[in-house]
């Protein structure tokens, strides 16, 4: 398992450039193999540069850890842009690392919440992935 107290130490020198950051994926699902990388997901405090402080955070992040920064993957959480499920599972299921304030966490949690359920509605009321599964399986009997 990975030792969260040093990665909270190290984005908490990045602290006045973040909203959030937690780590998530394989790491935290005990999935993980000797080559599996670390997934982190940011949200950037407004007017920073993204390519710059995913490089920082991805510096620190591997300085911590004693890995090269290409095990390191760096993700900005934005409902807006981030598919919903990715957001929401980040935040559900990862370790908070560093947060400016719970509110902020919260919301984030909700509104990625909300997307992802609405999109699992329309999917759902449109039988699109149904209709998707249908189609391949008449190809492949086609």
């Amino acid at each position: 398992m990975v030792e969260v107290a040093g990665l909270r130490r190290a984005l908490s020198k990045l602290g006045g450039r973040l909203k959030l950051a937690v780590l998530f994926g394989s790491q935290v699902a005990g999935k993980a193999g000797m080559l599996s990388d670390f997934d982190i997901g940011i949200v950037p405090e407004d007017g920073e540069d993204l390519l710059e402080l995913i490089s920082d955070v991805a510096a620190e992040v591997a300085r911590e850890l004693g890995v090269t920064e290409d095990r390191v993957d760096v993700v900005v959480l934005d409902p807006a842009g981030a598919p919903y499920e990715l957001v929401y599972r980040a935040l559900a299921e990862g370790i908070l690392l560093y947060c400016k304030s719970r509110e902020l966490f919260l919301d984030l949690m909700l509104r990625a919440w909300s997307l992802q359920a609405d999109l699992s509605i329309y999917l759902r009321k449109h039988r699109l992935v149904e209709s998707y599964f249908e189609r391949l399986r008449a190809e492949e009997h086609g």
